[in-house]
């Protein structure tokens, strides 16, 4: 979030509305963060209504690049969570390999 004052100051917004800004952006992050955790204890059905509501809200999505974002976040949850703390620590955290889809989806 330091990050998101420095670019939002470096984008112009004046000092007062700065630390708001970052606030706001904050709350969305973790009202996210929170919704796809809940959404990934409770299956695939629950983290595509969760990834429709806060990735696909303003764009159109097919069936198909929904249920591939949620197979995705789902390999990479058990994925991260094999990892150590020390890897975590030594900065060389893992994504899984993103699979291409196939153009018939």
């Amino acid at each position: 979030f330091s990050d998101m004052d420095r670019n939002l100051r470096e984008m112009g917004v004046g000092d007062l509305s700065v630390g708001k800004q970052v606030k706001k952006m904050a709350k969305a992050f973790y009202g996210r963060a929170e919704a796809w955790e809940t959404a990934l204890d409770a299956g695939l059905e629950e983290l595509a209504a969760a990834l429709v509501d806060s990735i696909y809200r303003s764009v159109e999505a097919s069936e198909a690049q929904i249920k591939a974002l949620g197979a995705y976040a789902e390999a990479a949850d058990k994925y991260l969570k094999g990892q150590t703390l020390d890897d975590l620590l030594a900065g060389t955290l893992k994504f899984p390999a993103v699979l291409a889809q196939s153009s018939a989806a």
